[in-house]
């Protein structure tokens, strides 16, 4: 049996309600939360497992070493370190002509 109160003016509509309805949030939100963190690490730990493979892939790819060579040209231009017309160039002819221009400067100077 339900105990009422003796003085009916302590009990009010409402009373507690608002503070469970933040504890409930609160724990729904938690909830989501470690599911989130679950899903993530999940992904997480099923990319690191090809990642080895995939970045020593990605690092032996012929197209990668030559953006990789255009990137550093054109950051050696822009630093003043090589004339305009060696930036951009692929590894094999920056090192020609840096090559050629060696020898050229030795047949000058010598």
């Amino acid at each position: 049996m339900i105990k009422m109160s003796e003085n009916k003016k302590d009990v009010r509509l409402g009373d507690g309600v608002a503070d469970n309805v933040k504890i409930a949030a609160n724990q729904a939100a938690i909830d989501i939360a470690k599911e989130l963190i679950n899903v993530f690490t999940d992904f997480a730990k099923e990319i690191a497992k090809d990642a080895p493979g995939k970045i020593s892939e990605w690092l032996n790819s012929k197209k990668t070493q030559n953006e990789l060579v255009e990137l550093w040209s054109n950051k050696l231009f822009q630093d003043g370190l090589i004339p305009k017309g060696y930036a951009g160039l692929p590894g094999e002819l920056l090192i020609a002509n840096f090559h050629q221009e060696g020898y050229l400067d030795g047949m000058y100077a010598g």
